[in-house]
């Protein structure tokens, strides 16, 4: 009797609350939030077709915090079409602006990260993982499924002047479904602190811009985060400012 007296009381809350405030409280249960999805429409060749730089993002067991320094990433086909593959070159520096080159693929001879899309009518939604024996002409052999990587908003910079020329100027990617509640709102990765600690896969938050420095565009990328229902509170500054980008893909060893 006390548990059907509870719910009716909250029926009776809902009832009277303004709409907004109706749904607010219905779906603090639901992660992800409703409709949440990566992107419906999506020109795969218009993503890669310029460095993303990172502004902000979740430290993460292969991306710690010390290693968020001028940070970017470039996306190469592995084969004619896009849809087949990508080359992933992660780009950072150690320590502090400028410092110790690290990152994936063909930076400093780091790990070869290959990027699949297992569904090509759905190109936001790809699959990032190391991949064995990879080179320029093969894409080597997948260890495991990879990691979900969903592009879940991007767009243009509102000012014409500040345009890149491509369809996306900004764009906020998940590590998958954000399943996990997070301070009243949802984000990817394992509920246990421990495991997510040591999760590599299905977990993390990235904003990129096309430009180093875009303050801006992460502004309005936070704002798309509330708007998302996704939480913004693991995210730290990567810096961008004074980064020479120097020895980046294609540069050979750095040492």
């Amino acid at each position: 009797m006390v548990r059907l007296a509870i719910a009716l009381a909250l029926l009776g809350v809902l009832a009277l609350a303004p709409p907004a405030a109706a749904r607010l409280l219905l779906d603090e249960q639901q992660c992800p939030p409703p409709g949440f999805d990566a992107l419906q429409s999506f020109d795969v060749n218009q993503y890669i077709a310029q460095r993303w730089y990172v502004q902000k993002q979740e430290p993460l067991v292969y991306q710690p915090e010390d290693r968020l320094f001028c940070v970017f990433a470039e996306y190469k086909p592995l084969e004619e079409d896009p849809l087949d593959g990508l080359l992933v070159n992660n780009y950072a520096n150690e320590g502090g602006i400028n410092g110790p080159v690290v990152g994936t693929s063909q930076v400093n001879g780091g790990p070869w990260t290959t990027a699949t899309i297992p569904d090509k009518r759905r190109p936001s939604k790809l699959r990032v993982g190391i991949a064995l024996g990879g080179s320029e002409s093969s894409p080597g052999i997948r260890l495991g499924r990879g990691g979900d990587y969903w592009v879940v908003a991007a767009g243009q910079s509102e000012g014409p002047a500040n345009r890149s020329g491509s369809l996306y100027d900004w764009a906020i990617v998940t590590g998958g479904s954000p399943d996990r509640r997070s301070n009243g709102a949802c984000a990817a990765g394992s509920s246990s602190d421990l495991v997510r600690s040591l999760q590599t896969n299905d977990v993390g938050l990235w904003l990129f811009t096309r430009k180093p420095v875009d303050p801006t565009n992460t502004q309005l990328m936070m704002s798309k985060l509330a708007e998302l229902g996704l939480d913004p509170s693991g995210l730290v500054d990567v810096p961008q400012q004074g980064c020479a980008y120097a020895c980046g893909p294609g540069s050979g060893s750095c040492d």
